[in-house]
């Protein structure tokens, strides 16, 4: 069987793994580092169709020294820029241009008129961690009675650098004022999926991965490739 060869333009271990478990839904999924690929059949046709089946899916990582950029004020510039960086490093250091997967999400919040939206990975301040950007979040909605929002996710499937497409999923919710949860990532821990009690931190993975504006982004990719009906 010849797998599909796909690169993931990120770095993030998180998304990695709710990607691919995003994916497994619909296919067996391999990952596999950049320095660990020497041994896989580069020339690919990422447009094959048919269903996915038995571990036809390999998803390629960037090796760590290769910075995923997001310098841009949309999730489509972004995600665009982070799959063209991985595609053109791909193209210098192999023998076949692989085609390539990226994403950029993030939360918006509608009393702060969208944000943090696409600087919601740096948001306060690009050195904190998770846990302190998401109280300086609630600290800003501290006193506001409305506090509706969303995850928005953007994915960019590259095959060329003039041919590529974009596929968006969006979760509406709300945010709670205090972290609830311990899975997921990100504000996962303050944010109540519509219809849901719980947190994306409280939900189980496989919940997640079912409902979550990444795996609404990922499907469409899925379907528009003819992998699912």
């Amino acid at each position: 069987m010849h797998a599909r060869i796909w690169g993931l333009a990120t770095g993030n271990p998180h998304k990695v793994r709710e990607i691919t478990g995003i994916l497994r839904r619909w296919c067996a999924v391999q990952v596999v580092p950049w320095e660990k690929s020497a041994h896989l059949p580069l020339n690919n046709d990422p447009y094959r169709a048919g269903s996915a089946s038995a571990s036809d899916l390999i998803l390629i990582l960037p090796p760590p020294t290769l910075k995923m950029h997001e310098p841009y004020a949309t999730y489509y510039e972004n995600s665009h820029a982070k799959a063209l960086t991985f595609y053109q490093w791909l193209y210098k250091h192999s023998s076949h241009p692989l085609p390539v997967l990226a994403e950029d999400s993030g939360l918006e919040v509608d009393t702060l008129h969208g944000l943090p939206g696409p600087y919601s990975a740096v948001w306060g301040h690009p050195k904190w961690t998770a846990h302190q950007r998401i109280q300086f979040l609630l600290e800003c909605l501290k006193g506001q009675n409305r506090r509706t929002a969303r995850f928005r996710a953007v994915l960019t499937a590259l095959f060329t650098p003039t041919e590529y497409l974009f596929f968006e999923g969006i979760l509406p919710g709300n945010l709670c004022e205090a972290p609830r949860g311990s899975q997921g990532f990100g504000y996962d821990p303050i944010f109540i999926p519509s219809g849901n009690q719980q947190t994306l931190a409280e939900l189980p993975e496989e919940t997640k991965n079912r409902i979550s504006h990444r795996a609404q982004a990922l499907r469409s990719w899925i379907e528009w490739m003819g992998w699912i009906k």
